[in-house]
């Protein structure tokens, strides 16, 4: 008798806790806006808001909405997918990975400007003579720099995106934003892969800026992220897209990287600040927030979220 009531009594106990961890969430009407509704570790009403974010944008954003602006105000805890700290650690850091790269490329006596065709070349150098210094680094340096020229050509700025300007605000009221993601995670996705991976993704990212497919994908994106639509934005972002052939092996864990991986840290992430208590608010790629991955779906599938 007593093993049974043992049994129960931490079944009780158990139950309580998963019920009293569980919340709902619900989006607002026309926006990537959501609120999780919940208590706290100690029975506490505890509230977090979730922006999705597209990371580029222009005046069409602004103003913001007054939802989006009270709750803002009314939180006290700001988190993007890095913190304040260690956003003012990312130049230091990606000029040490870059040294380290022109290293890795002697050592490998590889070189881009051997390994492109000379179309590919004169293209690049089309687009900016600078490019000519960016043939002695490892592939990952040249996509990131590529990035800048598809801004350029969609006529979309960083600038103007939800994310430079919460970040640019929280810095103004001094405010101390909260990561979800530690540095090193993102550093990781931005120089992952070998070599010839990386240099495939180069070519590919060339090819796509030559035909206007990557500027043309990128409008759509944002258009997708205006009028709020989540299928739309998941199909656009390749996140329900998984090739299981083995020639993808590759794609497949740079996407997990990307999301699956991020995005299950993220809900547990998320789940602590919901039972910290308090009113939270959290800014962050949208992509995050939509598909059969999403960081909502997982929190539901382990037990934290109803909807």
């Amino acid at each position: 008798m007593k093993v049974k009531k043992f049994i129960l009594v931490f079944l009780l106990v158990f139950l309580g806790f998963q019920l009293s961890a569980q919340a709902t969430i619900s989006r607002y009407p026309g926006s990537m806006f959501w609120k999780i509704t919940g208590t706290d570790s100690k029975g506490q009403p505890s509230e977090i808001y979730v922006l999705g974010t597209i990371h580029v944008g222009d005046d069409r954003l602004f103003p913001l909405p007054d939802y989006i602006e009270e709750a803002w105000k009314s939180s006290d805890k700001h988190v993007c997918e890095i913190s304040s700290k260690e956003w003012s650690e990312l130049k230091g850091k990606l000029e040490k990975l870059m040294i380290k790269s022109a290293n890795n490329t002697i050592k490998l006596k590889r070189n881009l400007k051997k390994e492109l065709t000379e179309e590919e070349i004169n293209y690049l150098y089309s687009l900016n003579p600078m490019y000519k210094m960016m043939m002695g680094f490892e592939p990952w340096v040249l996509n990131q720099v590529l990035t800048e020229n598809l801004l350029e050509f969609s006529d979309l700025q960083a600038d103007k995106g939800y994310d430079n300007y919460f970040m640019n605000r929280a810095a103004e009221e001094g405010i101390e934003l909260e990561g979800l993601d530690e540095l090193q995670v993102q550093l990781d996705v931005l120089t992952f892969g070998d070599w010839d991976y990386q240099l495939n993704q180069v070519k590919q990212a060339i090819k796509e800026l030559q035909s206007g497919e990557a500027v043309e994908e990128i409008k759509n994106l944002y258009e997708a992220y205006l009028t709020f639509d989540e299928n739309e934005i998941a199909a656009l972002s390749e996140i329900e897209s998984k090739p299981e052939t083995s020639d993808n092996s590759d794609y497949n864990e740079f996407r997990d990287a990307v999301f699956l991986n991020r995005n299950s840290n993220w809900s547990e992430e998320i789940n602590n600040y919901l039972l910290n208590g308090g009113k939270t608010f959290i800014f962050a790629g949208c992509g995050h927030f939509v598909g059969d991955d999403s960081v909502f779906i997982l929190m539901k599938n382990k037990g934290y979220l109803e909807f």
